[in-house]
């Protein structure tokens, strides 16, 4: 540690030195791991798993997961030490030794030193990143440069053991990491094909260190309304790409940096926005590069700006909705009152609720309001007994003395019989005169 902060970069530690200088993180060069240098499979047994099985003992053994199941008792932890004869070549016979150490031992019987994480470094391909990732292995350095020996760029990836108490350090670096990659991509990296530039930025880790989604003040940074409506006039097939090339960048970026939220684009459209927006290349060499016809790539690329755009537009209606307040309105005693608008849903409840209770109102003085003396039941308690003791089924009616008044149409019939009966008799006098 006294070394490496005085610049001085001993042997066998790359990547503690490496980390080191690019983090300027004093804590990581205390840990202690393990770096894989090289992994040899025969070629006719290559691409059936004993890599990935051998990483996966290796990983074992350090968190102490390999057990001695012999019967000898103790293990030796030390190897022990032949002591060399003082003799010069010419005395020197050469012969069998007796108890010279192993040059392998089972893992069961060497107890592992205490590691916190493993690291391995190498030249970046598509192939041994798909490897190193299968195995949980997680993208922390990139050189910009390629190697002169192999023309790749050298790539550092790291794993936490269990037997480390705190592994968040990972999630910060490969966040990190994945922003400056995203910001390089248009320097020295432009010549990496976008996939592999998706791929080493893409990581289960990066969920857990994931950035927060923007806020409407830092969107408004990054864009402005004019912008917004841009993406909108483009995703509604109103306005040609070269319209939106400007801010294809920044979209880029957001979304690799997941601060946009939950956006599912495939595969191929987020390397379409990596290599437009981030390595800056143009869609006739997408085309060759991804496999792709132009028509075809510009309508993904539409798709995903469309996607892109209803996302910014939710974080600017998030602003607006927050803005909404009531007017304010003086009450009784002259202060103002005011607050946050309701809800849609609760102001339509509200309404109903007041229209059920005027209705409701309405309905009870309509009621009020009547002459309920007509309904009175007529006759004395006196006639109704004896109405029932006579002890008929059916009906019963008893006299009560008044005349049932007659209904509007047989008074109109009554009054027409009436004026006809009169008729007749005036018709009758003026015959008897005549």
């Amino acid at each position: 540690m006294a070394g490496l902060q005085r610049g001085q970069r001993a042997s066998g530690d790359l990547i503690p030195w490496t980390m080191a200088q690019q983090f300027q993180d004093d804590n990581f060069p205390q840990l202690s791991g393990a770096r894989v240098v090289r992994i040899a499979t025969h070629p006719e047994y290559q691409r059936m798993g004993y890599g990935t099985r051998a990483l996966q003992l290796l990983q074992k053994y350090y968190e102490g997961e390999m057990v001695n199941l012999s019967e000898k008792g103790d293990v030796e932890t030390e190897i022990p030490v032949v002591e060399e004869e003082e003799l010069g070549l010419l005395e020197e016979s050469v012969a069998p030794r007796k108890n010279l150490p192993p040059l392998l031992l089972e893992l069961g019987e060497r107890p592992p030193e205490e590691l916190q994480y493993l690291g391995v470094s190498f030249g970046l391909t598509s192939n041994l990143l798909r490897f190193w990732k299968k195995a949980g292995f997680v993208p922390t350095y990139l050189r910009q440069t390629k190697n002169d020996l192999t023309g790749e760029h050298t790539t550092i990836m790291l794993k936490a053991l269990s037997s480390c108490k705190n592994s968040e350090w990972l999630g910060a670096f490969f966040t990190d990491f994945r922003r400056r990659v995203g910001s390089l991509l248009g320097y020295e990296l432009s010549s990496l094909p976008p996939s592999l530039a998706l791929s080493i930025m893409h990581n289960k880790m990066g969920k857990s260190g994931a950035d927060k989604p923007l806020t409407p003040s830092q969107l408004g940074v990054l864009m402005t309304p004019y912008d917004v409506k841009r993406l909108e006039m483009y995703s509604n097939n109103m306005a040609d790409h070269h319209l939106i090339t400007d801010l294809v960048p920044a979209l880029a970026r957001c979304l690799i940096n997941q601060q946009l939220g939950q956006i599912h684009l495939s595969p191929v459209q987020q390397a379409i926005l990596v290599g437009l927006g981030l390595q800056h290349k143009t869609v006739d060499k997408l085309t060759d590069e991804l496999e792709l016809p132009a028509n075809q790539l510009l309508a993904l690329f539409n798709r995903a700006v469309r996607k892109l755009s209803a996302a910014l537009r939710f974080i600017l209606e998030q602003e607006i909705e927050s803005r909404m307040v009531l007017a304010p309105a003086n009450g009784e005693n002259g202060s103002a009152v005011g607050g946050a608008l309701p809800h849609l849903e609760e102001e339509l409840e509200e309404g109903a609720k007041d229209e059920e209770q005027k209705q409701q109102q309405k309905a009870k003085e309509i009621f009020m309001s009547q002459d309920l003396r007509q309904y009175a039941v007529k006759g004395s308690e006196s006639d109704w007994g004896a109405a029932l003791k006579s002890g008929k089924t059916g009906n019963l009616s008893i006299k009560t003395g008044e005349k049932r008044p007659l209904d509007s149409k047989d008074d109109v019939g009554e009054e027409n019989f009436n004026k006809k009966k009169k008729k007749g008799k005036d018709k009758k006098k003026s015959k008897h005169k005549n």
